[in-house]
């Protein structure tokens, strides 16, 4: 795994295409609801990057992106134990091509996975080092 950042969480008159009070709400109780549940995290991460979802990284693996190397890791630890399979998290640019994401990362978080043992999630010395950092 590799969401897109926003400068504001709330709508206002010069941010009006923010979620509302209300809209986050019930994000909220979907989230406290849901936490957990497979088909709530996958419809999650197709929310988040919809170009980035579709098996991206070729050979129908999962590629998603996240504005914090904390939400990655959280994805990662919660799906990798459902699905039996296992998930690598780096950290570093890329950019799309085709609505796939291509670059020094991608290359990186490929091979990362390759070396990773099924029902683990791994990280870069960069992850481990970002989460080291945020406590």
């Amino acid at each position: 795994m590799l969401v897109d950042p926003s400068g504001r969480g709330s709508r206002s008159t010069d941010y009006p295409w923010a979620p509302s009070d209300e809209e986050w709400e019930r994000t909220i109780e979907e989230v406290e609801r849901r936490w957990g549940e497979h088909e709530y995290h996958e419809h999650s991460l197709r929310e988040a990057n919809p170009k980035a979802w579709h098996g991206a990284a070729g050979g129908g693996e999962l590629l998603a992106a996240f504005s914090a190397a904390t939400q990655a890791v959280a994805a990662a630890r919660e799906l990798v134990p459902r699905s039996a399979e296992s998930c690598s998290v780096h950290a570093g640019a890329c950019e799309l091509v085709d609505s796939r994401p291509q670059g020094q990362a991608v290359d990186d978080v490929r091979r990362m996975l390759e070396s990773t043992a099924r029902g683990r999630v791994s990280m870069s010395p960069i992850v481990e080092a970002i989460l080291a950092a945020s406590g």
